[in-house]
């Protein structure tokens, strides 16, 4: 997908491509890494994410993308690659109004797809866009939305237990 966007006519990239994160998979840090240096890389990723309209957000170790959050917390849209993981309200939530997804399948028309997307909206539409991806960051994932909106998950769980 890097390749494929950085590639691409018409679509400008800023990734931050690093040798390894600053962490491991425990969140602890690398041999030779510092506080510092961690600091210093998520305060460079945040800074690099909020200057973007889109981040592209693909899974990591496991079937979940934690940039996909972030990038909504931000108010970003995501440029979400699909390797059916499951998206948290989403019986509730459309999350294709706020991100465009790709299927792994689809990886290599990404660059088109993702164009396609764009044209659909005026620079009005998609700051408005931008707004609902913030909102809903606020309603549906951050804690204090997340665990006031949980109830809903039981009338599905005692169904699929009777089922």
């Amino acid at each position: 997908a890097l390749l494929a966007l950085r590639r691409a006519a018409r679509i400008t990239t800023r990734f931050l491509v690093r040798d390894a994160f600053a962490f491991n998979r425990w969140g602890v840090l690398q041999p030779g890494g510092t506080p510092e240096s961690a600091a210093r890389q998520r305060a460079e990723f945040v800074a690099n994410l909020d200057d973007a309209d889109y981040a592209l957000c693909a899974r990591g170790l496991a079937n979940c993308s934690i940039r996909l959050y972030e990038a909504i917390s931000l108010g970003r849209i995501p440029l979400f690659v699909n390797t059916r993981c499951v998206l948290p309200y989403e019986w509730l939530v459309n999350w294709r109004s706020v991100c465009v997804c790709v299927d792994e399948n689809e990886l290599p028309h990404i660059a088109d797809i993702l164009r396609d997307d764009h044209a659909r909206f005026t620079p009005s539409e998609f700051a408005t866009r931008q707004r609902l991806a913030r909102e809903l960051f606020e309603r549906w994932i951050r804690p204090e939305g997340f665990f006031a909106e949980l109830h809903r998950h039981f009338p599905r769980a005692v169904s699929a237990v009777r089922a």
